[in-house]
């Protein structure tokens, strides 16, 4: 008997052990299910970050020169955003009159990304200012294509069919854009200059008369109807 409950309580006493290891060992399920994944990291580069600064506040200082040279480090490097880096090259090329290294950076931008409207807008820029209307236009009207009626693209079509003396086109466009956009004075403008020259005088004055209200002391309006 004695010898009995002495193995009894050997094996109770290995039961016990093996439990309380086992409880130990085995994962804390409770805990798993309310603990979060691991994020991701979400910080910016910090160099590339303080360049950009760097160029915008140069730029609102009037020096495009020195913001484009802060920036073009980052051009062809994998550790910068390189659509905006085209994008702010062609933009502050522009601003110093380098109207052909700013179509080049343009067209840059647009070989990564064909569907990018501010690139399609962009070059438009260069593009009138060396009086490439037809040029112009065709990138114009790709945006129209994407956003039919996009502001800044009817504005740019605008120009384009004015520096092309296509009055017709002129006053469709200027149609389309004060139908929209009854706030843009441009619209309004390039509207009475078309039927000017369509021969229209009594339309161009009402379009003047409109723009007036909405720019008072406008100076073409007002050159035109004080006649």
């Amino acid at each position: 008997m004695t010898r009995s409950v002495i193995v009894l309580a050997a094996i109770m006493g290995w039961f016990v052990a093996w439990h309380t290891t086992d409880a130990q060992s085995a994962p804390n399920t409770v805990s798993d299910k309310g603990s979060a994944p691991p994020k991701a990291s979400s910080q910016i580069p910090a160099a590339t970050a303080d360049l950009f600064k760097r160029s915008y506040a140069l730029e609102t200082a009037g020096k495009y020169v020195e913001a484009a040279e802060v920036i073009l480090p980052l051009h062809g490097t994998r550790n910068g955003d390189q659509e905006l880096v085209m994008l702010r090259l062609g933009w502050l090329n522009y601003l110093q009159g380098q109207h052909n290294v700013s179509i080049h950076y343009y067209r840059l931008a647009l070989r990564t990304n064909g569907h990018s409207i501010d690139a399609l807008l962009g070059i438009t820029l260069p593009l009138l200012a060396q009086q490439r209307y037809r040029e112009a236009a065709a990138f114009a009207g790709s945006v129209l294509e994407l956003s039919r009626l996009n502001q800044t693209a009817l504005q740019r079509m605008m120009a384009a069919a004015e520096g092309q003396k296509q009055w017709e086109s002129l006053l469709g466009y200027a149609s389309t854009l004060a139908s929209h956009y009854p706030t843009d004075t441009d619209a309004l403008v390039y509207m009475a200059r078309a039927h000017l020259w369509l021969n229209h005088k009594n339309l161009a004055r009402d379009a003047y008369v409109k723009v007036l209200n909405r720019i008072p002391g406008h100076l073409e309006a007002t050159a035109f109807l004080k006649q």
